[in-house]
């Protein structure tokens, strides 16, 4: 159960919203190779794109985790 503040994983997001990557790929203005790799956690987006999809998620996912993942945990230890 999502408690509101939540956030989500893209691949949470997707799954909730029933969402294929083609699907998503279009809305946030994307190659759907590329978010292919963004999703299985091969490269990270763009500060742009990363913001895209933080915008259309309704913030659920967000930019901060696309851009550093794990790492900003380790930093702030």
């Amino acid at each position: 159960m999502l408690i509101a503040g939540d956030t989500l994983t893209l691949r949470e997001y997707l799954f909730i919203n029933d969402l294929n990557l083609s699907q998503f790929a279009e809305i946030v203005g994307c190659n759907r190779v590329y978010l292919s790799k963004i999703f299985h956690g091969k490269t990270r987006p763009g500060r742009i794109l990363a913001k895209s999809i933080e915008k259309h998620t309704g913030g659920k996912v967000k930019a901060v985790d696309l851009l550093y993942g794990d790492e900003k945990n380790e930093h702030s230890q």
